[in-house]
């Protein structure tokens, strides 16, 4: 029942390293043919290749050209012994498997085999389940160290080559940098990299006005959010790179290596759709002839300016105007002439209100100044301000406009709407009384 025991677990085991085993190219290192032909009989159909040195001398050569995944030597040969060659195989590759073949069983060779690096000795007469059992534990370790190697080379060939930006750091030194990183900053290698920078923060430059702004340096960002790894992050940089400097918009992502206290961080450089997004956003908030806020994103300003009015109790006043008799300046110059008076007069206006303000075209010739923490007497004499300039000004083909204003604030729990319209008749009233003039809402 033991046997049989025996025999089911090494039928068992052999079966798992069958397929790794099969991959092998032994050499086989013996000056005694029948222990050439025992061993090619148990390990020929098993094994990939079977390569036979018939010395040690021998053995050292076929190692040499032929670089075998394992060797069996005996250790009694003429020139040059088992041990000799071991230790001479060692030299060129301490991982390789070395499987000594022995009658010895004393300590002093089993002490110097040791030394030597010998992996494992089998003892004559073979064993063919013994034999085997040794030869397919090797043939596992080598074949799981060799699809590590692989698995590890791949790793390393799909991060080098990956375009997006990656750095394996503890937020302070960086351990790794890929290829695509190396050459975004103009370096041939990492070693180049540590030989001109000691941490991230030297080639990182935090800067103020940002997507996402640092507080200091890098390292101390990191260190603030390192644990929001499910996060994305945006971050404009200042990058330093020799004598260049490239400030960028990065997507970063960071996540931590498990069991340490390192984490892989991906920037992905989204400059450029940043500017897109930031470009179309313009273009879909700005008034195309004149640049100015358009009715889109008025309407969103003034929406929060009064729920800023509703909270703090700050006054917020309108000022609408239009220009004087506009469609007789189409008319007699061309809509060129009166596209170029609409641009020259909103470099005018612009001139003369404050950064707070909201300056917008509401449509055609008509504008609107929206005056945050300004009242009806602060509003007046403003637009008084913008009127005598407008009339006083030549402009550059017509010589000549005028506009008329109309004033009104924001009542407690008033809508935009009826503020508007106060300040819309206020511009008819000021139209009415003779134009070129500043007309305040009805009490």
């Amino acid at each position: 029942m033991i046997n049989l025991d025996k025999q089911t677990k090494f039928e068992n085991y052999f079966n798992k390293t069958e397929d790794a085993l099969s991959q092998m190219r032994i050499l086989i290192v013996e000056d005694d043919a029948d222990s050439v032909m025992i061993l090619q009989a148990m390990l020929g159909k098993k094994a990939r290749e079977i390569i036979v040195g018939v010395d040690g001398i021998d053995g050292l050569q076929k190692f040499r050209e032929t670089k075998p995944d394992m060797v069996i030597t005996d250790i009694d040969m003429p020139g040059l012994d088992g041990l000799q060659l071991s230790f001479e195989i060692r030299q060129h590759d301490s991982q390789i498997p070395i499987i000594i073949s022995t009658a010895h069983s004393n300590e002093e060779f089993l002490l110097k085999a040791i030394n030597i690096g010998i992996n494992d000795y089998i003892v004559k007469p073979f064993h063919k389940n013994e034999l085997l059992m040794v030869v397919s534990r090797f043939a596992r370790i080598v074949y799981q160290n060799r699809e590590i190697e692989h698995q590890r080379t791949l790793i390393q060939l799909m991060l080098d080559k990956n375009p997006t930006y990656i750095i394996i750091s503890d937020g302070i030194f960086p351990l790794y940098m890929n290829h695509s990183f190396l050459n975004f900053l103009n370096l041939e290698s990492y070693e180049q990299f540590r030989s001109m920078h000691e941490t991230l923060d030297s080639i990182f430059v935090p800067i103020s006005h940002g997507i996402d702004s640092l507080p200091f340096t890098f390292s101390e960002w990191f260190n603030a959010r390192k644990d929001d790894y499910d996060e994305e992050h945006y971050l404009q940089l200042k990058i330093h790179c020799g004598p260049e400097e490239k400030t960028t918009t990065f997507l970063l992502h960071f996540f931590p290596i498990p069991n340490e206290d390192r984490y892989i961080l991906f920037f992905t450089d989204v400059t450029y759709l940043i500017a897109e997004k930031d470009h179309y956003r313009s273009l879909s908030t700005t008034d195309p002839l004149t640049g100015i806020t358009n009715r889109k994103l008025y309407e969103q300003e003034l929406s929060m300016e009064i729920v800023k009015h509703e909270r703090y109790g700050n006054p917020l006043t309108m000022i609408i105007f239009d220009i004087d008799h506009f469609k007789l300046v189409n008319d007699t110059y061309g809509h060129s002439a009166g596209d170029s008076v609409l641009i020259e007069l909103t470099r005018l206006v612009r001139e003369h209100i404050r950064k707070t303000d909201i300056f917008a075209r509401f449509g055609g010739e008509e504008f609107i100044v929206l005056t945050p923490d300004c009242d009806l007497d602060c509003a007046r004499k403003l637009a008084e301000k913008i009127r005598e300039t407008v009339e006083e000004h030549t402009f550059s083909i017509v010589k000549t406009i005028t506009c008329s204003f109309g004033i009104a604030t924001l009542r407690k729990g008033e809508s935009k709407q009826a503020m508007f319209e106060r300040a819309d008749a206020a511009v008819y009233l000021a139209k009415t009384n003779g134009r070129n003039r500043v007309e305040v809402e009805n009490a």
